[in-house]
């Protein structure tokens, strides 16, 4: 279905969160599409204007401007009732994927900068503190993500070894929640009343003979996930293939993403998983936590 009759070098189309407009790139500025009216609405006055994302409550919108070696991330709101104001500039780096933080306060922020670093940021929304800097890869594969309904992880950032899994995983690639270590670990950080209602929704189709396949008893291993804090899962996702997560979170407790170690059962075993693996990984995710302390 064509949403808009008038042609034109439509770029970056990011839907609203309540889905009845569209934000675009079009010749260097930000537009909002309504197709129930088949009208285009200019959003920025900015000439070099690119990559919009909408705030989760659909009020704001954030995109990229970039004049001459300056780029730098800008806000307005969508009714277009103030200017844009620039939340991030950086003359050495090149602004790339942005999302919020499910909250709206936060943003985390892809870069391109010095011998082809792909970096990744926790930005405040106010500007009021400077970025975190929560990866540092000199890899590609890098990318900000947030999985909606929330009964998937999202992989946002991925070191390559030696081939583990049958399943082929990149950045962006998505597993269920229930039966992975870092699925578990955000579950683990949800509320009961969060929790019910994605147990409610679950499809309880196990994935191995191991996958656990009783609400109780999925219930009951996620509670055991938030008071240990951690989650290691045995050959549940797939046969051969053991796995241990660990949270981060913020000041508050919350959590905000999850790390992970996966690794091949006839290599290591759960002993080894649990006294060498996993006081490693907590280590590494209470470093992580450190800097998100700084926000």
């Amino acid at each position: 279905t064509r949403l808009h009759r008038q042609p034109g070098n439509y770029q970056d189309p990011r839907f609203a969160p309540n889905g009845r407009s569209i934000a675009l790139s079009l010749e260097g500025e930000i537009w909002l599409l309504d197709p129930a009216q088949n009208a285009l609405t200019r959003a920025s006055f900015d000439s070099v204007a690119g990559r919009p994302v909408w705030t989760p409550d659909g009020s704001r919108l954030a995109y990229v401007r970039q004049v001459g070696p300056r780029v730098d991330l800008r806000l307005i709101p969508a009714d277009g009732s103030a200017p844009a104001e620039s939340l991030l500039a950086w003359p050495d780096r090149s602004l790339w994927e942005t999302v919020f933080t499910p909250d709206g306060r936060n943003m985390i922020v892809r870069t391109v900068g010095g011998p082809g670093n792909r970096d990744l940021w926790l930005v405040a929304r106010d500007a009021a503190r400077d970025p975190a800097p929560l990866l540092d890869s000199p890899a590609d594969e890098v990318a900000p993500a947030v999985s909606p309904d929330g009964t998937q992880i999202v992989y946002v950032a991925r070191v390559n070894t030696q081939r583990i899994m049958g399943i082929s995983l990149a950045i962006g690639s998505r597993l269920p929640a229930a039966w992975t270590s870092m699925g578990r670990v955000m579950l683990a950080g949800l509320t009961d009343a969060q929790l019910e209602e994605f147990l409610e929704r679950l499809a309880f189709a196990g994935l191995t003979m191991q996958s656990i396949t009783d609400r109780d008893a999925l219930r009951s291993e996620i509670h055991t996930v938030r008071t240990q804090g951690y989650a290691l899962i045995d050959q549940e996702l797939e046969e051969g293939i053991r796995s241990v997560a660990a949270p981060l979170r913020d000041r508050r407790g919350r959590t905000l993403a999850a790390i992970n170690v996966g690794t091949h059962a006839a290599r290591v075993t759960l002993k080894e998983l649990r006294g060498v693996i996993l006081p490693d990984l907590l280590s590494t995710a209470r470093s992580i936590e450190s800097q998100l302390a700084k926000r």
